[in-house]
């Protein structure tokens, strides 16, 4: 797709066409060979074309994926055709100065103030926290404050409903998602775990009752100093019922067992459809080690395996995933990582990036989202 300065881009996306409301999941990568601003210019110009092309469908969620934040953030959020969006410190693997993560959903009312998108479908809302960032600190400090920002935000959403919820804090109740975009992860992955430990524990999520699926990878920092950034999904209006966490004990480990709070996936089961979330998923054993070290395609191989069996773990199938992220840790290994994905997932959405995973022995990591309709619908308000 061009736009109208004649810069390039290339769309993949895919569009679950219902029962129910449709959605559509789009990676847009531009031409490489452009400036900065030539390449968003692609970027809009695509986008412009994918929401022509789908009339009735609005941005819900976007995320921008950036190889020198510090200097070009000012400039996208100049320039970016939209008023709201994430940003990840996380070169694309093409050689691209920024691609774009986008999601649609079929509704008119969405709307965004502060950083924070809503998507009202009926009964639920979602809430998307956009990229918060502190400007200072250790990853310990800022994990805890972005939590307690969390919290602090939905609880001013939520104010007349707080007295229903089984909770002082609305991340136990409504969060199905978080991601930590971490600088120097290899050295300062730990204090985030300790802190996010804590903070769960306070809030009465325990490994008796349930974490959330979650992504912690490592990114360059939004601005100078800043030691991480942050982003959460959380829906309002779910009931705990329609929430399955999901585990594959052959395949995987319990995360608690090596001391990280989080799920492995999260099932949500609406009306009409499921939603399976994946988080960060790396090539690990059924004992909570390094599967195949230093081994790029027996890391991506065990990779897909343990995503594949826990989106079976919910019924789903690879070809119901809606978008992939590739975080792959060493850019000699990007063209086996790209050929690989492409192989095992083919046409389904994808943006492969630069960024070291949590454990440095990882190679590799991928997330993603699936969604399938169910073939008899469930006691609950459909999506």
């Amino acid at each position: 797709m061009s736009s109208a300065s004649g810069e390039t881009a290339e769309v993949t996306a895919a569009l679950y066409p219902g029962p129910g409301r449709r959605e559509l999941h789009a990676v847009i990568v531009p031409a490489a060979s452009r400036h900065f601003l030539g390449q968003l210019d692609g970027i809009t110009g695509a986008l412009a074309e994918l929401r022509a092309a789908h009339p009735g469908m609005e941005i819900a969620y976007s995320r921008f994926y950036i190889s020198d934040p510090v200097n070009r953030l000012p400039e996208l959020r100049a320039a970016a055709p939209f008023p709201a969006f994430s940003v990840a410190g996380q070169p694309p693997l093409g050689g691209e100065r920024l691609a774009l993560l986008v999601i649609l959903i079929e509704t008119p009312n969405v709307s965004s103030d502060s950083g924070i998108i809503t998507v009202s479908r009926g009964h639920y809302t979602d809430c998307w926290l956009t990229t918060r960032a502190p400007e200072s600190g250790t990853s310990s400090s800022a994990t805890t404050q972005l939590l307690t920002d969390l919290d602090t935000t939905l609880s001013s959403i939520l104010t007349p409903q707080l007295s229903i919820l089984n909770s002082h804090s609305p991340i136990k109740d409504t969060t199905l998602r978080t991601w930590f975009f971490v600088r120097d992860i290899d050295a300062t992955y730990s204090g985030l775990v300790s802190a996010r430990n804590h903070y769960f524990a306070r809030i009465g999520l325990t490994p008796s009752t349930h974490f959330i699926a979650s992504t912690g990878i490592g990114a360059q920092g939004l601005t100078q100093y800043s030691p991480l950034s942050f982003e959460a999904y959380s829906v309002l209006g779910i009931d705990p019922d329609q929430i399955a966490y999901l585990r594959a004990p052959s395949h995987l480990n319990d995360t608690i067992s090596y001391g990280v709070a989080f799920e492995r996936a999260t099932a949500v089961t609406y009306g009409d459809r499921r939603q399976i979330i994946v988080s960060g998923t790396a090539s690990i054993d059924a004992q909570g080690q390094i599967h195949a070290p230093g081994l790029i395609r027996a890391q991506m191989t065990r990779m897909a395996d343990n995503v594949d069996i826990l989106l079976a773990q919910g019924a789903a199938r690879p070809t119901d995933i809606m978008h992939i992220v590739l975080y792959v840790r060493d850019l000699a290994d990007a063209p086996i990582a790209r050929d690989m994905i492409a192989e095992r997932y083919p046409g389904v959405p994808t943006i492969a990036v630069l960024a070291p995973v949590c454990r440095p022995g990882w190679l590799v990591e991928m997330e993603c989202i699936a969604m399938y309709p169910l073939t008899t619908p469930a006691p609950y308000p459909a999506y």
